[in-house]
């Protein structure tokens, strides 16, 4: 009958807030003598005793939204596409590259797969060079993602390659280019 007490924090910053999500739903509060605001680039920016100089502000690489008036925040991922996946931390971006270097692959986009309660994983959505398209037809599904994922194997924690695998002529973009 009791509601779990998250802390949210990092081995930089020390403890930054906490939440019972039953009681506040996903908005965090600062934690006694920790000063949170939003920097320009939209991520959480801290100030606390826990800081090697105190006075000053850290800016996270989490994005957030502010809450109660400015004094809590909610979470809107990482800014710096690094995610968490069974407690290692990994580097899409760095995902990407690694198959944009095949002859196979035009474009990347790496995304992280929800799944309840904490099995997350990375999928992956690749448009597919006429190589790439030749090697998926000739090789099978099975047997193109096998060989994608040995050559993330140099750069990712096993348990973080991707398991599941779209092939697509483009990535879909905004106006602005961005893939959506």
């Amino acid at each position: 009958g009791h509601s779990t007490t998250e802390v949210f924090g990092s081995s930089e910053t020390g403890g930054i807030a906490w939440r019972r999500r039953a009681e506040q739903g996903d908005a965090w509060q600062p934690l006694p003598g920790v000063q949170v605001r939003l920097a320009d680039s939209g991520c959480l920016s801290v100030r606390s005793g826990h800081l090697p100089d105190a006075d000053a502000w850290w800016e996270t690489a989490d994005r957030a939204l502010p809450q109660d008036g400015g004094a809590g925040f909610v979470l809107q991922g990482r800014a710096d596409r690094i995610v968490k996946i069974a407690e290692k931390r990994i580097s899409l971006t760095a995902m990407e590259n690694a198959l944009l270097a095949s002859d196979w692959v035009t474009s990347a986009k790496a995304v992280v797969l929800e799944a309840p309660p904490a099995a997350d994983r990375v999928g992956m959505v690749l448009a597919l060079s006429d190589a790439g398209w030749q090697a998926l037809q000739q090789q099978g599904r099975r047997a193109l993602g096998a060989a994608l994922r040995a050559m993330l194997e140099p750069c990712v924690d096993r348990v973080a390659l991707p398991r599941s695998w779209r092939y697509v002529l483009r990535l879909p973009q905004n106006t602005q280019g961005k893939t959506t």
